[in-house]
């Protein structure tokens, strides 16, 4: 599933506008005293997020009815930063629908150009379409020719950050260290602790952990010198995530509680829900069901309130684990039907198959294999879809490391190269050795351009090699063996050869777990592997078809074969001791086998179906048999 916090608004400077004001006559209102207190609003961090948005309100009812409506706009403006600073993205799109034709038949070029680059960070959020990827492109020409520095980098920011929405983390980086080195220049501590959050953010997409975790770092020191605890809360809540991607999960329910208990202080409940929600992640792996479910019941409360399906989907998908597994299968079922309807609703493959997950897991508690069977196999075909699709970011993202890294090694020969050019000058005699000295660097870079693209090919042949291996029992999983399936089938199809396919289901494993844990439970599946791999023939494939539930593919094989390897893999099985089982332990297991027909199957799935009924008479007739399903 691709779901990413970041709670940093687009601040827009007022000078241009404050000078706009100045030639217009004074009314009841003071507008200096206006400008100052939106100015101090602006840049306060220290305050909670309730407190700043009703002063600001309370300015805007003072604006409402004057006859200059620049005032007005300008508390609006600021209102729809904040809001969007603070995640409530419904809210400020609506200020923005609302007061966007107002601000352009008066012309009020600030406030028109803030509502244009909050816009571009909303609708990135929903999605990014044609009309976004315009306004982007829009925004870009008009941060070229902007003056003023300040506004200049909130652009690029707002750039950056719909660049990183969409998953391009090339120009998500250039656009955000344009922004971050104007900030640097303006010496303005805020802004350059929020760029370097955007920049964390990205390197933690990158897989680049180690940066992340030292950007957020930097951060939170900068946020806690000028006490800025709504951003620090907000740092706190990025590191914890980097630590929970770089699996150091101490650490990271260390930085999720600290971010809960300042948002608490604040009273952000935005914040509280988000780092709440990301502590319950690690609550289910801990197996703490209860109290994931209090933080994911809460999340989802929160996030229907809000109108953000994506986290109110993922919050009910943690309801589901956690009711399952505190075995509350009806509420766990009822949780899953609204997952659905949010799924159908959203659209996305990632969130989708990761509601055909949960599902799949809780019909297997449930011990209803048919609708298990159809939604594990719509998540196979899913995910296929997902692992070609996170290929291509994958090889994007090695693309930018390589291509920052050969600019980092050519910036070096510039360097080099200028000094080459300088000693011949002054000594024409060491022209040999400095040219010498070229070509070794040249070489350098050749053989380091080598090593990056043989580590690339590793890591794509690693990956490759991972997303067809079961990581419990280092057998093929489910896509493997079906991939080897699907082979088969077309050549049997073709040449008209035997293929039997066989279902094997391991009798009352589920009772092997609640006996004996869930360690005893995973020892059994590397034993019943390891005892596959010994008995099967070199052309026979086997690989873990889900759960308990092993697929075998068994060309040229009749009957007679089939009970030879059933027996035979009965007798490996129990032949030696398996770790944490008592000897007297016996495990069975029933298989149900179908052998091709060319007048049945018309597909692969016939075939497979036929298996699995076969399986289902097996184990009604008592288990630990084998039922056939002859020509």
């Amino acid at each position: 599933m691709k779901l990413i916090k970041a709670k940093y608004a687009m601040f827009l400077a007022f000078l241009c506008l404050f000078c706009a004001l100045g030639s217009i006559a004074e009314s009841n209102l003071n507008v200096l005293d206006i400008l100052n207190r939106l100015k101090t609003l602006k840049q306060d961090e220290s305050s909670k997020p309730k407190a700043i948005l009703d002063e600001i309100d309370d300015i805007i009812d003072k604006t409402k009815q004057e006859p200059n409506k620049e005032y007005y706009l300008l508390a609006i403006a600021l209102k729809t930063e904040k809001l969007t600073k603070f995640e409530y993205f419904q809210q400020a799109d609506s200020l923005i629908q609302e007061h966007f034709s107002l601000a352009h038949s008066l012309n009020v070029k600030p406030v028109i150009l803030s509502f244009q680059v909050l816009s571009l960070r909303i609708q990135s959020h929903k999605a990014i379409t044609p009309q976004v990827i315009k306004l982007r492109e829009e925004l870009i020409k008009k941060a070229e020719f902007e003056t003023d520095l300040s506004t200049k980098a909130s652009i690029y920011k707002g750039i950056s950050y719909s660049f990183y929405i969409e998953g391009d983390y090339r120009y998500a980086l250039q656009f955000v260290k344009k922004a971050y080195q104007l900030y640097v220049n303006l010496n303005n501590k805020v802004d350059i602790a929020e760029a370097l959050v955007d920049l964390g953010n990205i390197y933690l997409d990158l897989e680049d952990y180690k940066n992340a975790i030292t950007h957020y770092q930097d951060v939170i020191e900068l946020h806690r010198k000028y006490n800025n605890q709504f951003l620090e809360s907000i740092a706190l809540y990025n590191l914890g995530r980097a630590f929970f991607l770089n699996k150091d999960f101490n650490e990271a329910k260390q930085s999720f509680n600290k971010a809960i208990a300042l948002s608490e202080e604040l009273d952000d409940e935005l914040g509280v829900g988000w780092a709440q929600l990301s502590l319950a992640t690690i609550l289910i792996d801990e197996e703490k069901w209860a109290q994931a479910l209090l933080y994911f019941q809460g999340g989802a409360k929160l996030f229907k309130k809000m109108n953000n399906k994506r986290m109110h989907l993922y919050s009910v998908l943690g309801i589901v684990q956690a009711q399952s597994g505190l075995n509350n299968i009806e509420e766990a079922e009822q949780a899953l039907k609204i997952a659905e309807q949010l799924s159908d609703e959203i659209n996305e493959l990632d969130l989708s198959n990761s509601y055909l997950k949960v599902g799949a897991k809780l019909y297997v508690l449930k011990q209803d294999y048919f609708n298990a069977y159809q939604f594990e196999k719509k998540y196979g075909e899913q995910s296929k879809e997902i692992f070609e699709k996170e290929k291509k970011q994958n090889v994007q993202k090695y693309r930018i490391q390589f291509e920052t890294e050969l600019k980092e090694n050519q910036n070096k020969i510039l360097l080099k190269e200028n000094q080459l050019k300088k000693l011949q000058i002054d000594k024409q005699e060491e022209k040999t050795k400095y040219t010498n000295t070229i070509l070794f660097l040249a070489l350098l870079i050749i053989l380091i351009f080598m090593f990056m693209l043989f580590k690339q090919i590793q890591h794509r042949n690693r990956f490759k090699a991972m997303a067809l291996k079961d990581h419990l029992t280092n057998s093929p999983n489910r896509r493997a063996i079906l991939d080897y399936a699907q082979l088969q089938f077309d050549y049997a199809l073709k040449h008209q050869t035997e293929l039997s396919i066989g279902i094997i289901d391991l009798d009352f494993f589920k009772k092997i777990n609640d006996t004996y844990g869930h360690d005893v439970g995973d020892e059994v599946l590397k034993s019943f592997a390891l005892a596959c791999k010994k008995i099967i023939r070199k052309k026979d494939k086997f690989g873990r078809y889900g759960g308990e539930e092993w697929l075998f593919v068994l060309p040229d094989t009749n009957k007679d074969n089939i009970q030879i390897i059933f027996e035979r893999l009965r007798n490996e099985l129990n032949s030696n001791p398996i770790k944490g089982l008592p000897k007297n332990e016996h495990i069975t297991f029933s298989m149900g086998v179908a052998e091709f027909n060319q007048v049945k199957d018309k597909n692969l799935h016939d075939l497979i179906l036929r298996s699995d009924n076969c399986l289902y008479r097996a184990k009604d007739s008592g288990r630990n048999t084998l039922e056939m399903e002859s020509l």
